[in-house]
């Protein structure tokens, strides 16, 4: 949680902490972990509305009423790969994806970049193809991810290019000039 009393901005974040995906199925586990974080929040949010429970915040904060409040659901190195739901609603993300988001001038800058991140969409960037493998008498049939055109890359950001400029000097000085 972090709260901006200049701009009146709070941003919570439920953090979930599943064992890293490494089959399709395991990844359907990781999305019920989202639809858990985010049920928690919407009948949280549900009791704080009708008044029958009351935030308790640090001794030091004094959050007023009119705070603009963004909800978000994250685990710590995936990403929810279904559609986003309805906008200005609860969002997901991976606390990974928000270090790489930082530093930020403040909350609202880190905000609008986490609602902002352009993640590859089903049928425009990437598909599930059905496969088989075939053993003997025995056939295994699976889905598989495919890359529809070429994949996306990510943004550099100016201090990544920065090192990365330094990194190509000290090659060519260690090894020489590209031929």
């Amino acid at each position: 949680m972090a709260w901006d009393p200049n701009q009146r901005l709070m941003i919570i974040i439920e953090t979930k902490w599943p064992v890293d995906a490494a089959t399709l199925a395991e990844s359907f586990k990781v999305a019920a972990l989202f639809d858990k974080g985010v049920d928690q929040f919407r009948r949280l949010r549900s009791v704080l509305d009708e008044g029958s429970a009351i935030a308790s915040w640090p001794s030091m904060w004094q959050v007023p009423p009119d705070t603009t409040w963004s909800w978000w659901v994250g685990s710590a190195q995936q990403l929810d790969s279904r559609e986003p739901r309805q906008p200005h609603d609860i969002g997901t993300t991976s606390l990974r994806l928000v270090e790489h988001l930082l530093p930020a001038r403040d909350l609202l800058d880190l905000m609008t970049r986490m609602a902002a991140v352009s993640l590859p969409k089903r049928g425009l960037d990437w598909d599930l193809e059905p496969r088989a493998v075939s053993a003997g008498h025995l056939t295994l049939h699976y889905d598989a991810l495919a890359l529809l055109g070429a994949p996306q890359a990510p943004a550099i950001r100016a201090s990544d290019s920065q090192r990365l400029d330094v990194i190509v000097s000290l090659a060519t000085t260690i090894i020489g000039p590209a031929s």
